[in-house]
């Protein structure tokens, strides 16, 4: 699984709450009891 690199932005599809990463190295972010996804950008 690939960390989390600052910078990113990451949300859950559950409750919509949105995360900017400010600190590398998470594994996986947990919302609502499920993994949240990233955003990407276009």
């Amino acid at each position: 699984m690939a960390t989390t690199k600052k910078g990113e932005k990451y949300y859950c599809t559950r409750c919509g709450h949105e995360v900017l990463i400010t600190k590398e190295g998470y594994d996986q972010l947990i919302c609502c009891a499920i993994p949240m996804k990233q955003v990407r950008l276009k």
